[in-house]
């Protein structure tokens, strides 16, 4: 299990769309924390292409969608919760 980054840009999106992609994250795992509009952060033991492939269908063909495996140091400032996510593997 590792952390993964996800990141989104919907442009055309309307409310229901955001909250049902919001809710797909969600889903994925029991640990997740939004921690910049649309940028989330979710333990997982998912692959980068498997949750692609889960929030896909949630992107439209003009949004984009980011995932990646985070790896190494990490820094931050302002973000309310990350220490205790990042340090309470589920």
């Amino acid at each position: 299990m590792s952390i993964k980054i996800v990141a989104y840009d919907l442009h055309f999106g309307t409310e229901d769309v955001y909250t049902e992609l919001i809710e797909k994250i969600e889903g994925l795992t029991d640990s997740s924390i939004e921690i910049e509009k649309s940028v989330w952060l979710v333990w997982s033991d998912d692959n980068t292409a498997t949750l692609k492939s889960l929030l896909k269908p949630f992107i439209g063909k003009e949004d984009k969608l980011f995932i990646a495996e985070l790896q190494g140091g990490v820094s931050w400032s302002g973000i309310t919760g990350i220490k205790k996510f990042i340090g309470t593997k589920p």
